[in-house]
């Protein structure tokens, strides 16, 4: 019972972030006023009042700001959408703050049975040190003005699914995809990056269960926190092993669309697994150990602007160029929506990811 209220606590919490967003956008200077007018049922009111008035920035910059109004909204918005991602839903991680020093061990110490009388082993354990540089995650989700101040309960949806899809999608993407080797200082290379893989050996269930040993027996660290991630179609083809592929899918029972288990390692599904380039596409499946990974992330932030010229493009070019075409919001009648995230991941040591790939069951 606690447990569920405090969710749907979080889930309200989550809304009205949004709905603040929405303020800000619509209501412009007087963005508490049309808050409370248009959502007087919020039991957050006096949150948002308190984020009028709040002094200095949210961004991290000055003491305390973890404890503002405005950032504990967001940070219910961050669990509630993010967690949907495979990213989000990883447990068992190392969380490593930025821009400080810290010792990663590069070697164990050593034990053994000691007779009596007999000397015990005496070793050093042997470190390294590493620090964490904070990566930024950014995009702009740009809506009309009418949008934002529709009173429709849809507005909060989909400018709420716009925001946390994109960030989503892409971190799954970036965490996961092999071919990405990172860039130094600007985005780090991916979980899978130059990791051992297995092409898989066939189509049946047998042969899924027998790549599957073969890419877990390829991970040398003690699986303390195991995740085994796959795209949905790919789980749902195992979980329908019995009647399509092969008869034999014991170790696939457990296993469905959303994810599950097999042989009691955590499965995560996404549509965000990157595929092969062959046409058409191969699937892969990914298995490491969230135990040896080092994160640092610190949440999202979001800003809002009428009054701005932006590069209407994926792809923007950095810096702009003369062909470069920029649309003015305010004589478009357009609010545009920032999200940025800091974020960046490693490994502590090698040998705790593989994958198969080549998937076609």
């Amino acid at each position: 019972m606690f447990d569920s209220t405090a969710k749907a606590k979080r889930h309200g919490e989550a809304r009205d972030f949004v709905r603040l967003m929405i303020a800000k956008a619509a209501g412009g200077g007087a963005a508490t006023e049309y808050f409370k007018q248009r959502w007087p049922e919020s039991r957050n009111i006096d949150v948002i009042q308190r984020a009028a008035v709040e002094p200095g920035k949210i961004n991290g910059e000055s003491w305390g700001d973890e404890l503002s109004p405005e950032r504990y909204l967001a940070s219910a918005f961050v669990e509630i959408t993010i967690a949907k991602s495979v990213f989000g839903r990883i447990t068992g991680m190392r969380n490593v703050p930025f821009n400080i020093r810290f010792p990663v061990q590069t070697g164990a110490a050593s034990f053994g049975w000691v007779p009596s009388g007999g000397i015990v082993p005496c070793s050093s354990m042997s470190f390294t040190t590493a620090s964490f540089k904070p990566l930024k995650v950014g995009g702009i989700v740009v809506t009309t003005q009418e949008l934002a101040k529709l009173a429709a309960p849809d507005a909060e949806t989909i400018i709420s699914a716009d925001l946390a899809a994109g960030i989503g999608s892409f971190l799954d993407e970036a965490f996961l995809d092999p071919n990405n080797a990172g860039v130094v200082g600007e985005s780090p290379a991916s979980i899978t990056y130059g990791a051992p893989h297995v092409d898989a050996s066939g189509v049946t269930a047998v042969a899924a269960k027998d790549d599957l040993r073969r890419m877990l027996g390829s991970i040398t660290t003690d699986m303390v926190a195991p995740y085994i991630v796959m795209r949905r179609t790919t789980a749902l083809h195992l979980a329908a092993a019995d009647g399509g592929l092969d008869a034999d899918n014991g170790a696939f029972r457990f296993l469905g669309p959303n994810g599950g288990t097999i042989w009691g390692v955590p499965v995560l599904t996404t549509a965000s697994v990157p595929q092969g380039a062959e046409s058409p596409p191969h699937n892969r499946i990914i298995a490491f150990d969230a135990a040896e990974l080092l994160v640092g992330d610190v949440g999202l932030e979001v800003d809002i602007t009428e009054q701005a010229d932006l590069l209407m493009d994926s792809e923007p070019d950095s810096p702009p160029t003369g062909s470069s075409v920029l649309v003015n919001l305010w004589q478009h009648n357009l609010t545009a929506f920032k999200a940025t995230r800091f974020v960046n991941w490693q490994w502590r040591k090698s040998g705790a990811v593989s994958y198969i790939d080549k998937v076609e069951y």
